[in-house]
């Protein structure tokens, strides 16, 4: 399923949260249509923005109204300047399997491919998605709203999934490991883990935990850094959130807060910061 709308740009914060705020705002459970005539933008961009807020788990256009994700950041950072909201919002993107081409170079490309080029990706993409209900259309335009939207400053470019290097013959998009994730969203990521992914378990592989498919680790590309996420646990062990440990036979992380939602650890960052 595509994610954006055909346009040849990235996701731009300032209008999608001002949609999100006038959701939030509405006394009505609108639908689509009805804020085509509301919002002052272009059908097709007013279609396109709730796609991706429905993509990014932050609007339920079945129910027509926003998550409790949606409702706390609307809360605590209606205008989606602070970073940690940008990490949530590409975490839920890119782990959704509806978003078919951003969870596919989240979890299956960017893994495989330390660098690569947007020809390789688009031609990945399309053997991805033969024989599937998916248009290969659709699928290979994402491919460019993605790699727009992981290097532009108005999207996710700050977080820096990628680094891009521009070159005469097509731009080179190299693999980083982001390692600079604000510990309670961290928090929200792993608890999040435990809850879709885990069953609930008390404790993880730290291999497995880095390498899940829809995973956090797959997303931030940390399977490739052990050792800097471990120093991000550090933290959050302070805090009775989650430690490690590593001997002979264990390499695990353990989950240390049974009283916490996810959601939780979001309102307590919002809180503190």
């Amino acid at each position: 399923m595509g994610v954006g709308w055909n346009q040849g740009f990235a996701f731009d914060k300032h209008d999608l949260s001002m949609i999100h705020r006038e959701i939030s705002r509405s006394d009505e459970q609108k639908s689509i249509s009805q804020w085509k005539d509301d919002l002052p933008m272009g059908p097709n961009a007013v279609e396109g923005n709730i796609s991706y807020l429905k993509h990014s788990r932050v609007y339920d256009t079945k129910e027509r109204k926003l998550t409790p994700l949606g409702n706390v950041i609307v809360e605590n950072d209606p205008g989606w300047r602070d970073k940690g909201t940008i990490y949530l919002l590409y975490f839920n993107i890119s782990t959704n399997t509806e978003a078919t081409a951003w969870h596919y170079m989240a979890n299956v490309f960017i893994p495989r491919n330390k660098s690569f080029s947007k020809k390789e990706a688009e031609k990945a993409i399309k053997r991805q998605v033969a024989g599937q209900s998916v248009s290969k259309e659709n699928a290979v335009e994402d491919i460019g709203f993605f790699l727009r939207s992981v290097s532009e400053p108005k999207a996710f470019g700050d977080i820096r999934v990628v680094q891009k290097n521009e070159a005469a013959d097509g731009d080179i998009y190299i693999r980083r490991s982001v390692k600079d994730i604000p510990r309670l969203i961290l928090a929200y990521f792993l608890y999040r883990q435990r809850e879709d992914l885990l069953s609930g378990d008390n404790s993880v592989k730290i291999e497995r935990l880095l390498n899940q498919e829809k995973s956090f680790g797959k997303a931030f590309n940390l399977y490739e850094s052990e050792g800097e996420f471990l120093k991000m646990v550090d933290d959050l062990e302070q805090r009775n959130i989650a430690s490690f440990t590593q001997t002979a036979d264990l390499n695990d992380l353990e989950f240390m807060d049974d009283s916490s939602t996810p959601i939780s650890f979001i309102s307590r960052y919002y809180s503190e910061n």
